[in-house]
């Protein structure tokens, strides 16, 4: 965090709102499905799996398809020593194609596209080949609800904890 400082410690973290993709209920059942609080924005073609509760596709042309409202939208994916390709269209214009290798398994952010005009766009992600893993989505936008003064309160507000379990409230 910033805190007090004089200068600038760090980097700027842009304001938007996540969207994950988990559906914990299919966590082991080697089959993906849409979780029910995404039913109306995401669609899948094709033979998605899941890994530990995340999308994922090992075939050619399997798509999955996104609606959103915003003016932006980051791509959150898995890499590993098994991955492959995935071209990523915005309003069925390619925007990025993103090679989802690495010798070792690590989370990455790509931002897709930050200059779109504010309303509804879909994103389509188009497996090409190799294990590519879907974890989410941030979307950017301009009529983002800014949270006021007060509207979260945490507690206790200090203290540390060692051995024990304890708990925090969060009151939203």
């Amino acid at each position: 965090l910033q805190r007090d400082r004089r200068t600038f410690a760090g980097k700027f973290l842009r304001k938007g709102r996540y969207v994950s993709f988990l559906n914990k209920y299919v966590r082991g059942k080697e089959v993906y499905s849409v979780p029910e609080y995404l039913k109306d924005s995401v669609s899948i073609y094709g033979v998605w799996s899941e890994d530990d509760g995340y999308p994922y596709s090992y075939g050619k042309d399997d798509i999955l398809k996104y609606n959103f409202s915003g003016t932006g939208i980051a791509m959150f994916i898995w890499k590993d020593f098994d991955g492959g390709y995935l071209l990523a269209y915005i309003d069925d214009e390619v925007v990025k194609e993103v090679n989802c290798y690495s010798e070792k398994k690590n989370r990455v952010e790509f931002l897709l596209t930050d200059d779109l005009d504010e309303g509804p766009h879909v994103l389509t992600l188009v497996s090409e080949e190799g294990h590519v893993v879907v974890e989410g989505v941030m979307i950017y936008s301009e009529n983002m609800v800014r949270a006021q003064q007060a509207w979260i309160q945490i507690s206790p507000n200090t203290g540390t904890t060692t051995t024990e379990t304890d708990y925090i409230n969060i009151i939203i």
